[in-house]
């Protein structure tokens, strides 16, 4: 979709996979709640090479185990992100038992690193 820069679909039953290119041709920063639906399968690829995905909200859904992959979870850009502990590759360190639902972290972005919400809830 072109030039389409937010997408807010939290809680609308939405079923299905999120569509590979699905912002392509977008180059303002990108914001993504696709919280609290019946999302299915993986994360599409493309999120974990695009530059101007700042947000990335998406727990409460149907992705398969390890929906996002850890190239996802490296892209640098993303500064806001929020996935189910189960369909995250990169959510281990703060899906450790004690946070079993939902991992959700910030990036630092002057520092890259990342300063982890413990038993963070939606």
């Amino acid at each position: 979709m072109k030039n389409l820069t937010v997408l807010l679909i939290r809680s609308n039953s939405f079923s299905g996979a999120l569509p590979d290119g699905l912002f392509s041709g977008t180059f303002d920063n990108i914001v993504a709640d696709v919280g609290d639906n019946k999302l299915t399968g993986d994360l599409p690829a493309s999120f974990a090479n695009m530059s101007n995905l700042v947000s990335l909200i998406g727990p409460k859904n149907s992705f398969v185990d390890s929906a996002t992959t850890e190239a996802v979870c490296d892209n640098t850009n993303t500064t806001n992100f929020i996935m189910d502990c189960d369909a995250c590759e990169c959510c281990e360190i703060c899906c450790d038992g004690e946070n079993d639902a939902v991992c959700g972290f910030q990036l630092d972005v002057r520092t890259h690193k990342i300063p982890m919400i413990r038993g963070f809830l939606l």
